[in-house]
């Protein structure tokens, strides 16, 4: 594959990526395939560098869809979702430990 074919390829396939977090779905997007797109991924950094940026930019997507779903659709699960991942220290998971006995330090003076 010529240079110019690779990179138009790689082009299709980061904007896919950005647009749907799905490797398989943006190889067919870009015409290759899935060993192709990890070959490049671990050849080429400033590939890697766009692979990580367009799944920021699908996971984004996927956050915005779940703000307008809980604030329009009225979806309680995922208000709590997002409350929970934003604002963890008033809205995440408690964990409470409790040791009941003796504990035993030791350690070596080596």
């Amino acid at each position: 594959m010529k240079l110019a074919d690779c990179k138009e390829r790689m082009d299709k396939f980061i904007t896919a990526l950005a647009g749907c977090g799905n490797v398989s779905i943006s190889c067919k997007a870009a015409g290759i395939c899935r060993a192709t797109a990890y070959a490049w991924k671990k050849q080429f950094s400033t590939f890697a560098d766009r692979w990580a940026d367009a799944m920021e930019d699908a996971v984004d997507l996927l956050e915005a869809e779940a703000w307008r779903r809980s604030l329009e659709e009225g979806s309680d699960g995922l208000l709590k979702f997002l409350l929970m991942a934003h604002k963890s220290e008033i809205y995440g998971e408690k964990l409470k430990v409790e040791h009941q006995g003796n504990i035993e330090i030791t350690w070596d003076d080596d």
